[in-house]
């Protein structure tokens, strides 16, 4: 009693110990470094904190590649034994996970399944953990000396034979027989995708040709995926390790593709997952369940609990893989009908006791998922109207300044317009002023020839007769046909500009500005135009036979808009 007293007080001290450590090591955690923790935890249900902190931090706290790296035979060994450089206490109390699930697995009680061939369920066998290891020191043997050379030259033949197989591109053969062997052809050969996908399809390929197509559906991916979607789906996940070379794997065959076995595992509930031992992962998966014996076989799922090994709360339950059932190996004098219809039973017990939890997470699940979509739908909706409220406003932002663009054309136009009307305006006063300022023609005073005489008919329909003497040119021609509206203006008004002078002198010709003549003058017989207007009046209607009296027209150069 004493020493089982002893013995409670050391474990209790271990356990606080334990608490202290992991306490300690997640206070130097940040949080996204604590959120990375739990899906590792989660996925792969590791308990030592110490451990999975380690694995993260050799991965760059990646947690997909601390995942298959937490898989590969020998990886866990390796982190767990640097950690005793470090620590004393670890050399005590730390051991490496395959050789603790393997003394767990020794000491487990095993199960037959032939026994449950008449029973309706089978509860799953618990496995002690050892607390402490204690270092052993070997002691010294004369024995390698001898057999150094023979090991030696063992391993250079098996490295120079996996090198050729190699070379031919058949690694698949020189790794099959070996446990945990590693796939280790080029990346760019054959799929291009993982090596735990190809040997899943390739053990597919392998089973359909065995045993024909009809078998449960087996999950297409690695064995953290298979995790990944049970979790996610909250669906149990059957897990099937076996070996090809062993002596049951004809009889395991037999029993996978049993039609009620095949009936009973394709419901939409389940996940198979089947691994063989030559493959590295399936190994892996293999040695972290301890398993014993093959084929092996494990029913798991998530249930819904808190999950206190990393201490982090989000949102509160969090669900964590448990196992529900294990068998280690099949009884060989059995008939595969009965070894199905038994692992049916054996199935379904523990499936019937937790359908009801499960049920009930996955109602919440699907409530969940079904409120998301609201959301998403409801925040998709406001979106679009939100986008089709910003078109709407960026329509009429465009359609006010096309509108403000054209009204300040238009204004621009008008006053370009009426600058223009003011300039001509003010060039007729200023030429009108001129031609008032010179003295009238008196044609019955001058010698005959000195002057002549030109009815001018206007435009618009008016005629005027003036008279202009040898020396004038076609441009004071010109002029006075252009003046004729300021002329009448001039004679309606009484005298009076309309710039508020009476003097027709002070107005001054416009700067900057050239008159532009929109007529002709044109006589009809003979027909001739008048365009020069530089040219001498005289000499220009003699050459037509026309001076010293000429009927002029005033012809517009373009015609008038209706």
């Amino acid at each position: 009693m004493a020493s089982n007293d002893n013995s409670s007080h050391v474990q209790s001290q271990s356990n606080a110990n334990n608490t202290n450590n992991s306490n300690a090591i997640l206070d130097t955690l940040s949080d996204d470094q604590r959120q990375c923790l739990h899906e590792f935890c989660t996925v792969t249900n590791e308990e030592s904190i110490e451990a999975a902190v380690r694995i993260l931090k050799s991965r760059e706290w990646n947690v997909q590649f601390a995942i298959q790296a937490f898989y590969e035979p020998g990886y866990t060994d390796q982190q767990l034994a640097a950690s005793t450089e470090s620590s004393e206490n670890d050399v005590t109390q730390g051991d490496s996970q395959v050789r603790r699930r393997r003394n767990a697995a020794g000491t487990q009680q095993e199960q037959s399944i032939g026994d449950t061939a008449g029973s309706d369920s089978t509860d799953s066998v618990s496995r002690n953990r050892p607390t402490t290891i204690a270092a052993v020191v070997p002691a010294f043997s004369w024995f390698p000396l001898f057999t150094w050379p023979f090991h030696l030259v063992f391993r250079v033949s098996t490295f120079m034979i996996k090198a050729v197989l190699t070379l031919v591109g058949l690694q698949r053969i020189a790794s099959a027989g070996i446990p945990g062997g590693r796939n280790v052809s080029s990346s760019g050969s054959g799929s291009g995708s993982d090596p735990a996908s190809r040997d899943a399809a390739e053990f597919r390929r392998y089973f359909e040709e065995s045993f024909g197509t009809d078998h449960p559906p087996f999950f297409t991916g690695t064995y953290a995926r298979a995790l990944e979607a049970a979790r996610r789906d909250l669906k149990y996940l059957l897990v099937v390790v076996w070996s090809k070379e062993h002596d049951n794997a004809r009889l395991f065959g037999q029993v996978l593709t049993h039609p009620d076995l095949v009936s009973y595992l394709s419901q939409r509930e389940f996940l198979v997952w089947v691994g063989d031992v030559s493959c590295a992962e399936a190994f892996g998966v293999a040695t972290t369940l301890g398993a014993t014996r093959y084929p092996f076989i494990a029913l798991g799922g998530y249930t819904s609990q808190l999950y206190p090994a990393t201490g982090i709360r989000q949102g509160g339950e969090r669900y964590k893989l448990k196992i529900f059932v294990r068998l280690d190996g099949l009884p060989s004098d059995i008939p595969s009908d009965t070894l199905a219809r038994s692992l049916i039973r054996t199935i379904r017990g523990p499936v019937e006791r937790v359908n009801q939890t499960l049920s009930a997470a996955r109602r919440e699940q699907q409530e969940r998922e079904a409120a998301r979509r609201i959301v998403e739908q409801q925040d998709r909706a406001y979106q679009e109207s939100l986008a089709r409220d910003k078109e709407r406003e960026r329509q009429m932002r465009e359609r006010d300044e096309l509108e403000r663009t054209m009204r300040e054309s238009e204004e621009r136009r008008l006053e370009e317009e009426k600058r223009k009307q003011d300039l001509v305006k003010q060039w007729k006063w200023a030429t009108f002023a001129r031609i008032q300022s010179q003295e009238p023609v008196d044609i019955n005073a001058l010698p005959k020839g000195a002057a002549g005489k030109l009815n001018l008919r206007l435009e618009d329909g008016t005629r005027t007769l003036t008279v202009f003497s040898a020396e004038a040119t076609l441009q004071d021609v010109f002029d006075f046909v252009e003046t004729r509206d300021v002329a009448a203006e001039w004679e309606a008004s009484g005298g009076k500009a309309p710039y508020g002078e009476d003097d027709l002198a002070l107005i001054e010709m416009p700067e900057d500005y050239e008159h532009e003549y929109d007529f002709a003058l044109v006589s009809q017989f003979p027909r001739a135009v008048f365009e020069d207007r530089a040219a001498n009046l005289k000499e220009q209607l003699s050459a037509k036979g026309l001076w010293p009296s000429a009927a002029l027209i005033v012809e517009p150069l373009f015609e008038p808009e209706e």
